[in-house]
């Protein structure tokens, strides 16, 4: 009762700071380097002046050395490539109608072909050194192959991971992918003999993987929810752990989802562009400002400050370099850039509600300790 009444005396003490809920603002400075209009409704993948999306059948490959003036290099036609790897001078491509298709794009007006390998329903693909790792999202096998030479593929091992796979991602000699109901954790170390580590049960309504950043991976709740971020411990994938629980707008920013360096890179307000985060603060990624493009971005890569994004309208590069570091303000509950009698209403709402958004000191329980904190930080205001 004590601390419901420090929370409205908090609260009260605010109410004359501001009246109405500040909208979102755009703290990015971002530069539209170049276009060109190429039907490119899916992945993209990026080396050196070299881009390759996927369209409908298609592999496109666009010389954008001139960023100011993408141009079409060439076509790799009849391949529903699900996903595309870029190293060096070789490209690998898990095609969905059933194989592992490896090209020499040294020359990207003239790919060659160097193998064709048979694989189920191949729809991710990560390549470390001379082992690339396949999987498929309705033929729950991760196969795994050496390819030092491209041009004659050995496969080395598959194992059989459950009953689907919704996402995917290799740090070596780690894969981490998620099922739907479980985030799973691979130890490809020994490629001949891949081996389960562990599991982590949400014990909620399954995960989704987003992304791995050092020892945590990030995950939302399932695919329909839409606040729920859960940041889990994978430093000991036999027993990954729950690190904390954060806010997203999964509705507002959708999938797909890139996390590089600081960065939470997603699609735009109903899929429309591409908007960028902070993740200063893990448990809260900050809004710091997108572009629309008049479709929806169903592919995109961060190299250095330069972002390429593919949709259905074609290729946009974009200089993000005006994206400032986002200074961590932990009273800013609300994301406007200030800490105000707003952000105490959100606190005072995650608090009374058991939401451990409301956890400041960080010890996995709601106690007095956390209004405690959190009026520490709210006078301390924003940077």
């Amino acid at each position: 009762m004590r601390t419901a009444k420090t929370l409205c005396a908090l609260a009260a003490t605010l109410a004359g700071a501001a009246l109405a809920s500040p909208a979102q603002a755009q703290f990015c400075d971002i530069e539209r380097l170049g276009s060109l209009s190429l039907d490119l409704g899916f992945e993209v993948e990026v080396v050196g002046p070299t881009l390759f999306g996927r369209g409908i059948g298609v592999v496109q490959v666009v010389d954008v050395s001139d960023p100011a003036a993408p141009v079409l290099a060439s076509s790799l036609q009849g391949i529903e490539g699900f996903a595309l790897e870029a190293v060096g001078n070789t490209l690998y491509i898990a095609d969905f109608l059933g194989s592992l298709r490896i090209f020499d794009v040294s020359d990207p007006y003239n790919p060659v072909q160097l193998s064709q390998t048979p694989v189920p329903g191949p729809e991710f693909i990560d390549v470390v050194g001379g082992t690339a790792v396949v999987a498929s999202r309705l033929s729950p096998v991760v196969t795994v192959f050496d390819v030092t030479d491209p041009a004659a593929p050995v496969q080395l091992s598959e194992l059989r991971v459950g009953d689907r796979i919704e996402a995917f991602q290799v740090e070596w000699p780690f894969v981490y992918l998620s099922n739907g109901d479980s985030l799973i954790t691979l130890d490809i170390g020994d490629p001949a003999n891949p081996q389960e580590l562990g599991r982590f049960e949400s014990g909620l309504d399954g995960v989704f993987l987003m992304g791995v950043q050092g020892p945590l991976a990030f995950a939302r709740e399932n695919r329909d929810s839409d606040r729920l971020l859960r940041l889990v411990h994978v430093d000991r994938p036999e027993a990954m752990r729950l690190f904390r629980t954060g806010t997203f707008d999964f509705v507002r920013f959708a999938a797909p989802y890139q996390i590089e360096g600081d960065w939470l890179i997603t699609s735009g307000p109903s899929s429309t562009g591409v908007t960028i985060h902070s993740l200063e603060d893990f448990t809260r990624p900050r809004f710091l400002g997108g572009v629309s493009f008049g479709g929806s971005a169903a592919g995109f890569q961060l190299v250095g400050d330069r972002l390429y994004a593919v949709s259905r309208a074609g290729v946009e590069i974009f200089d993000i370099g005006g994206c400032p570091p986002y200074r961590f303000c932990p009273a800013d509950l609300n994301s406007d850039g200030v800490a105000d009698f707003f952000d105490a209403q959100e606190f005072s709402g995650l608090f009374t509600s058991g939401q451990l958004q409301a956890d400041f000191d960080g010890d996995g329980e709601l106690t007095a300790n956390d209004l405690v904190e959190f009026q520490a930080k709210l006078a301390a205001g924003c940077p």
